[in-house]
């Protein structure tokens, strides 16, 4: 008990546990890294779901704990406001009779030697109350002496109101690397030292998250939430896309990254379509990405277009709510994906059937601009926790 209660912990704060393929995706590959580089640590994931995320990776770090403590913070603040948000999570951060039923969790933040905020798009102003999760951060980190790290982040759209105090707390991490252009233009005045490297899972989404086995062709990644068209509308373009594409006898696969959501298309699709299978996500997760050569794609998740070009597929973006809002898309394609958004949902986009390297040959590059944001998180928490252990 000792020597765990004197054990350093890597404090991370993501989205797992939903679950959802991106972000238990980086959870994943965060988990991994610091298993390699840090594994004198223990590493503790603050999710919303923390039994959930427990089954996805409890057996990827020897040391990993799951918890929801700062989430409670989310759900329990007196308030909405962003700037109540970042003051009730700094307060939290060292007042465990804030929320007394975390106590016990709180108190163990007095051996955090990183507090690192994993990315995604769940930091923005269509979900306030995880602004929280930014203002508590930043209070482990005061608090101890230790770095404060947001990595990844797709923080657009900022906050209609509480933006200014939102940027100036951002300006106290100590690495701010964010996962789009946009992001890098809505904070880059206020926080100089950010940098845009793209997602997190660039770092870690090679061959081993690839399952070369299947033989998909043509696949489906369409989430139901935050549409911005009626799924309706949606599901006709995609059929009469698959017509021009020429696949109506072929065997079409819905991708299941946030089950039970991403499965609404079915029935939509089977009238037309009567081969369309579902890949769930408990068999995306156990079996990995779908990676058949030349596979095609209509998509709306982010991390189906990034995964998609890694292995070599090509695919349409539709311009329907979600990721496909932001310039995320953009980004990736900009980067090399070779992917196209469609411009609208009327006029389906012919096949691209060409294949080649992924990302035009960038992936290496964007992969070590990746691993130089890691290295320098790393030798942070290697400094912090020599000087805490220095004898004065």
């Amino acid at each position: 008990m000792a020597k765990s209660q004197e054990r350093p912990i890597i404090y991370l704060i993501g989205a797992s546990g939903v679950p959802n393929y991106g972000d238990e995706l980086i959870t994943a590959g965060w988990l991994r890294y610091y298993a390699e580089v840090l594994p004198e640590t223990e590493v503790w994931v603050d999710g919303p779901r923390p039994g959930q995320s427990s089954v996805l990776h409890g057996d990827i770090h020897p040391r990993a704990r799951f918890v929801d403590t700062l989430y409670h913070g989310c759900w329990n603040a007196p308030s909405e406001k962003v700037e109540d948000l970042l003051d009730f999570g700094e307060r939290v951060a060292n007042d465990p009779g804030l929320l007394p039923r975390e106590a016990t969790g709180i108190e163990e933040f007095q051996r955090v030697a990183l507090v690192h905020v994993m990315g995604g798009a769940y930091l923005n102003g269509m979900w306030p109350r995880h602004f929280l999760l930014l203002g508590a951060a930043l209070g482990i980190a005061r608090a101890r002496g230790v770095p404060a790290v947001l990595t990844g982040a797709a923080l657009t759209p900022l906050p209609a109101v509480g933006s200014d105090a939102l940027l100036k707390l951002l300006s106290d991490f100590d690495i701010i690397d964010v996962r789009d252009k946009a992001t890098l233009a809505a904070i880059s005045d206020s926080v100089p030292h950010a940098t845009c490297t793209g997602d997190d899972a660039l770092l870690f989404a090679g061959q081993d998250y690839l399952n070369h086995q299947t033989r998909d062709k043509v696949l489906i990644a369409v989430q139901n939430d935050m549409l911005t068209a009626p799924l309706e509308q949606v599901a006709d373009y995609v059929t009469r896309t698959l017509q021009l594409w020429n696949v109506a006898d072929s065997r079409v696969t819905i991708v299941e990254s946030l089950p039970p959501d991403d499965i609404s298309l079915l029935p939509l699709l089977s009238e037309s379509l009567p081969k369309v299978d579902v890949l769930p996500f408990s068999h995306l997760w156990r079996s990995h990405f779908p990676a058949a050569p030349r596979a095609r794609w209509i998509a709306t998740r982010y991390h189906a277009h990034l995964m998609g070009a890694i292995a070599g597929g090509w695919g349409v973006v539709l311009p329907v709510g979600g990721d496909a809002v932001s310039s995320s898309p953009t980004d990736l394609i900009d980067q090399g994906s070779g992917w196209a958004i469609a411009p609208d949902l009327e006029n389906p986009l012919p096949a691209n059937r060409s294949t080649g390297v992924a990302f035009g040959g960038k992936l290496p590059r964007m992969r070590s601009a990746k691993q130089a944001v890691a290295s320098t998180i790393v030798a942070k928490a290697r400094e912090a926790r020599a000087a805490q252990t220095t004898p004065r």
